[in-house]
């Protein structure tokens, strides 16, 4: 790898968030860094409750810092202001090459620091406040319309002033060139799967202790889920529409749901499910280990991605990473149209549905139940789609040791 110091790459990233954890961010983050072994990388990232904490986790040296303030804008200043103190204490020994950041809140102070320093910074836009906490913190921001424009702001100047800007998919890519940011400078970076993720399915009695299934589940066709209970999400429309499947009866299948959830989220679902007389056809399962997820997906005869036709999926952009973990696992799969998962998958290899829409949901699940051979033949294209594309993460660690040693060369 091309440095511009020493042997051994240094790197300081910024992580608005608990490091690290089984959020989509967090498995993006050791991924892409895998393959980075001549590289030493300091995280510097908030924790809820304790004491400053350090740790080595190679290739990582990992900083936690409690961040006790209330979300989301408290909190956030209190992370910027402990990043900008920690810097100014370490700035005898500061001796990065490279400064990379996921948030405005560390990016705006690192790229003050690298700027300073006449080193390279990436912002790695893969989620923006901006859009997303409207739906995290409602309440909060309808009463801080000032602080969210701010907010937008800090964005915008963190990705103007980085050397280089990494989204997850084009259109991330393109509402950012919509607010100015030069294409030139903007990498894509999708997200991807572990080689852990093959198709390997399990037997009924295995897949029913995996997940705790309810009695006389371990024969049923099996609509999976796995990740965010959030609105964006579309779980509401997945499960209002068990409602229109009439199959061989209700006792055929059932859908089961792998998250974590707030309780008034969980409740929420409970609710609806109750309104539309589906609750016996789902199980909640409670979260597992990444370590057991390639086991939980082969358990899936079907997996689902109900994505809503939200700002946050339309305008921001998302790459789910559970796609790519259905897609290496060989499991056929039901999916909102959207241009984001229109990125990943195509017409041979999963069902499009239009998204928010109960009764055509219905109607694929409802396809796909009654006949096992369309069910094969997705689940052989969509794997074998996976292989062609090649959307391992270590395709996706290559693109960013590139995308290093292009910015350290110059």
């Amino acid at each position: 790898m091309v440095t511009n110091k020493e042997d051994f790459l240094k790197v300081f990233f910024g992580f608005y968030d608990v490091f690290p954890a089984r959020k989509g961010s967090s498995i993006r983050t050791r991924h892409l860094f895998s393959k980075l072994s001549d590289t030493n990388v300091t995280i510097f990232c908030k924790q809820k409750t304790g004491q400053l904490s350090y740790e080595i986790d190679n290739p990582f040296e990992i900083f936690r810092v409690p961040c006790v303030s209330p979300p989301p804008f408290k909190q956030s200043a209190e992370f910027s202001l402990k990043l900008k103190e920690f810097l100014q204490e370490r700035v005898q020994e500061i001796d990065y090459n490279l400064w990379h950041c996921r948030s405005p809140f560390d990016g705006y102070i690192i790229a003050q620091e690298a700027e300073k320093r006449d080193e390279p910074m990436i912002f790695e836009a893969n989620g923006l406040p901006s859009i997303e906490w409207p739906y995290h913190y409602p309440k909060i921001i309808k009463k801080h319309r000032k602080a969210l424009r701010r907010l937008t702001a800090m964005e915008l100047l963190t990705a103007l002033t980085a050397t280089h800007v990494i989204v997850v998919s084009h259109v991330t890519k393109d509402y950012l060139v919509s607010c100015g940011i030069s294409q030139k400078k903007i990498s894509i970076i999708p997200n991807g799967a572990s080689h852990k993720f093959t198709p390997n399915r399990l037997p009924p009695a295995s897949r029913a202790q995996l997940l705790s299934l309810p009695n006389r589940w371990e024969d049923r066709i099996l609509i999976g889920y796995i990740g965010a209970f959030q609105s964006w999400q579309g779980i509401h429309t997945l499960i209002e529409s068990l409602s229109t499947l009439t199959v061989r009866g209700k006792e055929s299948f059932g859908l089961v749901l792998i998250g974590k959830a707030k309780s008034s989220w969980r409740h929420f679902l409970r609710k609806i499910a109750k309104k539309h007389g589906v609750r016996e056809l789902i199980h909640f399962c409670s979260p597992r280990s990444f370590s057991l997820m390639p086991q939980i997906v082969n358990c899936f005869d079907i997996a689902v991605s109900p994505l809503a036709k939200t700002p946050r999926n339309t305008i921001q952009g998302c790459n789910p990473i559970k796609l790519y973990e259905y897609a290496a696992s060989g499991v056929p799969i039901v999916v909102s149209d959207l241009p984001v998962t229109r990125e990943i998958l195509t017409d041979d290899s999963c069902r499009f549905i239009p998204p928010d829409s109960p009764v055509a949901l219905g109607e694929a699940l409802k396809d796909l139940i009654q006949n096992p051979e369309e069910r094969d033949k997705l689940a052989k294209n969509v794997r074998k789609a996976f292989i062609s594309e090649d959307n391992s993460w270590s395709k996706r660690a290559d693109r960013l040791q590139s995308l290093y040693s292009s910015l350290l060369s110059k």
